[in-house]
């Protein structure tokens, strides 16, 4: 499902709208968003696939009552107001009782299963089996999504539409497997019997010889079991998967199970192996999907709009305020707040921090009462947390919300990064102090010179190829195993953006490590400047465009 960043943000403003039932903001809301995008089938697919009930039902009101694809909003409508209302409603409910979409609703109503004997004397066309299956993913009725898979595998080939059902599980894959929230893990989602549904149609699709289906599938399956923490059985599912133009991202992959299982060496060894086999040429097709699967991109506006983000900032400051909390700008923010007075030009997002862990639950309770803001409870780890990503809903910017702790002489914050790795930033204590930033009441840390040199150095001078995970003088336990695995990302980052300024500063941080454990070899850091080379050499272009062709 491909849904624009705005359309996200609206989705989540409208679902908190309805359940804090602010008629004010849902109108408002509406007003934010084209109506035919909103009602689409592919909108109602994504909201029904999240499992957001009141949403769900609302968008299919509105789609009936404005007659967008309304046949097919019924039908969903009458399934979802059965299990709400936990009695069959409208057509469902005038149906044979051996109808497969009535049984299952049955079943769900009872807050159960559809078994085995239900299958054999079950009726519907193979439409209604289909839908059967999607409202199961729907309902996340993992044993009846697994039952009814299987049953309509079984089917004879002229009945079974194979490529039917690898997309209906397909299209969910980026709900279940948000790969762009470090592949948190729903707490409602089983990996283990997605994973295995993925497993059945790897089989199907195996004999029924639609080989270019099976990369994708495996990649899907690793995904599930990378997420339920199942890492060496996800590095042998992706040891599998033979795609042409897509060997760099599966290597990527098995070294971030590898990393996320604790076995570093042999991640590490695994990107020397991508970086020391690297070809601009040959890699020049695969460069996006390689970099999502580097450092994926959270869905947001591609432009950084000052406006809307002091829009953002204003509504964090202002719940903040009304919830006697206090936080400071920190990071990015921070610089362009002592630098520039405003946000850097090449910002992304909004760096923000708080003081002790125990914050952070009131915090989120009081974002989450506003329907202002959306975050993954996820991230809600007590005191091994070291920061929230939250969404501002009415202009989709993200604002990164960094945890401080006071550890010995020190406040010390940290990132979780995508590869399970995890680097600590230690800074001295500092109070804080109003300022007004943007027309925003808000705080900084009382000596920003001080925590600005502490964070960057000579950060009055602007240096755009700065890689503040690896060069920040408050960096702490700098040359461990993580520090080299985030010094390997940012090289293969460097690479694949063909950013010859980026890689030659890790490589010389790294040429700094020379002998020490986990660091890269001689022979490795020669071949990563001669590339460097190929990069800055105007006459590789013409061989880059033809590669491209």
């Amino acid at each position: 499902m491909t849904l624009t960043p705005q359309i996200h943000a609206s989705l989540a403003a409208l679902n908190a709208a309805l359940i804090n039932q602010d008629q004010d903001k849902l109108l408002r809301y509406l007003e934010d968003v084209q109506l035919s995008e909103l009602l689409c089938e592919v909108t109602i697919r994504e909201v029904r696939a999240r499992n957001k009930q009141a949403l769900t039902l609302f968008l299919c009101t509105l789609a009936v009552a404005n007659e967008v694809d309304a046949d097919s909003a019924q039908f969903w409508l009458d399934c979802h107001q059965s299990v709400a209302k936990r009695e069959l409603q409208g057509a469902i409910a005038n149906l044979p009782t051996t109808y497969i979409v009535r049984r299952l609703l049955e079943a769900a109503i009872r807050d159960g299963s559809l078994h085995k004997a239900q299958m054999k004397s079950a009726s519907g066309k193979t439409s209604d089996w289909h839908h059967a299956f999607e409202l199961a993913l729907d309902l996340r009725n993992w044993p009846s999504a697994h039952l009814l898979l299987e049953t309509l595998l079984a089917r004879r080939p002229d009945e079974l539409n194979l490529l039917l059902l690898v997309r209906i599980l397909s299209d969910r894959h980026s709900v279940y497997v948000n790969m762009n929230e470090q592949a948190q893990a729903e707490v409602d989602v089983d990996y283990l019997k997605l994973s295995d549904m993925y497993a059945m149609l790897i089989r199907a699709v195996h004999k029924a010889k639609a080989h270019d289906l099976l990369g994708t599938l495996r990649n899907f399956q690793a995904g599930c079991l990378e997420t339920a923490g199942h890492f060496e059985e996800a590095v042998r599912v992706l040891r599998q998967v033979d795609v042409p133009g897509a060997q760099i991202k599966t290597k990527i992959s098995i070294a971030r199970s590898l990393c996320k299982g604790g076995r570093i060496p042999q991640a590490l060894e695994q990107l020397d192996g991508i970086l020391g086999n690297f070809s601009l040429k040959k890699t020049l097709h695969e460069r996006d999907e390689s970099q999502e699967a580097v450092a994926p991109k959270r869905k947001e506006p591609a432009r950084f709009d000052v406006n809307r983000a002091s829009e953002a900032l204003r509504s964090l400051a202002q719940i903040f305020k009304d919830n006697g909390h206090k936080f400071f700008l920190v990071s990015g923010t921070l610089l362009g707040y002592a630098r520039e007075g405003q946000f850097l030009s090449h910002d992304k997002d909004i760096d923000v921090g708080v003081i002790g862990w125990k914050n952070q639950y009131d915090i989120c309770l009081a974002l989450q009462k506003s329907g202002e803001f959306t975050f993954s409870p996820t991230f809600l780890k007590g005191d091994r947390a070291y920061y929230l990503p939250v969404m501002h809903n009415r202009t989709a910017r993200w604002i990164d919300v960094f945890i401080y702790y006071p550890q010995g002489d020190k406040l010390v914050t940290g990132v979780d990064f995508f590869f399970g790795q995890k680097q600590r930033f230690a800074f001295t204590p500092f109070e804080l102090r109003p300022v007004n930033f943007l027309g925003v009441d808000m705080y900084v840390p009382d000596d920003v010179e001080r925590n600005l040199e502490e964070n960057y150095g000579n950060w009055k001078v602007s240096d755009p190829a700065y890689l503040s995970h690896l060069e920040s003088p408050s960096t702490v336990d700098k040359g461990n195993a993580d520090f080299m695995v985030t010094a390997r990302l940012n090289a293969l980052s460097g690479l694949l953006s063909q950013k010859s300024k980026k890689l030659r500063r890790v490589l010389s941080i790294m040429r700094s490590y020379a002998g020490q454990p986990l660091a890269m070899s001689p022979e490795l850091l020669d071949r990563l400047d001669s590339l460097c080379d190929e990069i800055e050499q105007p006459e590789t272009l013409p061989a880059l465009e033809e590669a491209c062709v």
